[in-house]
Order: C-alpha cells, then structure tokens, then sequence
C-alpha cells in the first residue's frame, strides 16, 4: 500500500509539472515566442512519458492488489479506501482527477492558440504571396 502511496505522489507531482509547463506554453504562444516553444514541448515530452511509466505501474499494483484480494473486478482507488479504510487514496485520486482536469482545459486552450496562429501565419503568406505574383506581373507590364 505504501508502493501504492508514493506512486500516486509521484503521479501528481508529475501532472504538477505538465500543468505548469502547459501554463508556460499558453504564454510563450500568446508572446509568440518559437525557440520556447519548442523547448517547452521537448519537456512537456519527458513528462509525460514518466506519466506513462507511473500509469502503467499504478495499473500493475491494483492488478496485484486484485489478484491478492482474489476479486476478478479492478480495484479503483474508491475500492481501495473500501477495503482499507484508508482516506488518503481518495484525497490522493480527487488530487489527480483535478490535475488531469487541469491539463485537458490547459491543452484545449493553448490548442485554440496554436489553431489561431496558424490561421494568422497562413494568411499572412498567402497575402505575400498575392502581391509577390502581382509584383511580378506588374514589373513585366512595364519592361513590355
């Protein structure tokens, strides 16, 4: 249970970080700055493959915790705090449902922002593109 515990702590400092990144993210798009973009996405990369490797353990440990229990029905945190009657999987569990709230609105806005800059950078081409092609047909109307 312990092994448990300091996964879910892990888990949540983890998501504290993406979350803080992706707040980083937001501003870094609405300053318009590429280099820290990118660098924010290397990071938020690492992060998230450590939740990856922390979700897959936290799956592991509930399916030993099953087989242990002899019950064929996952155990989910609530589960947990039924059968132990410990409360702090459960602040734990509301912690990181917040969190991953936290990232899905985070991600969804800065996804607005990126949509919205490359609508922005397209336009923006396209207009140069437009009066590069009347440029060039204008300088030829003149040598003619």
């Amino acid at each position: 249970m312990k092994e448990l515990k300091e996964l879910l702590k892990s888990q949540i400092k983890a998501h504290n970080e993406l979350v803080s990144l992706l707040q980083k993210e937001r501003e870094a798009l609405i300053l318009f700055q590429p280099e820290e973009i990118e660098k924010l996405a290397k990071e938020k990369d690492m992060v998230l493959m450590r939740i990856r490797l922390f979700e897959d353990e936290r799956i592991n440990l509930l399916n030993k915790l099953s087989e242990i229990n002899d019950t064929k029905e996952s155990i989910t945190l609530s589960k947990l705090v039924e059968l132990t009657g410990d409360e702090e999987f459960r602040d734990l569990g509301l912690k990181l449902v917040s969190l991953v709230q936290s990232v899905i609105e985070l991600n969804e806005f800065n996804r607005i922002l990126i949509e919205r800059s490359s609508k922005h950078v397209n336009n923006f081409l396209h207009f140069f593109e437009h009066n590069a092609i009347e440029t060039t047909k204008h300088k030829k109307i003149l040598k003619i």
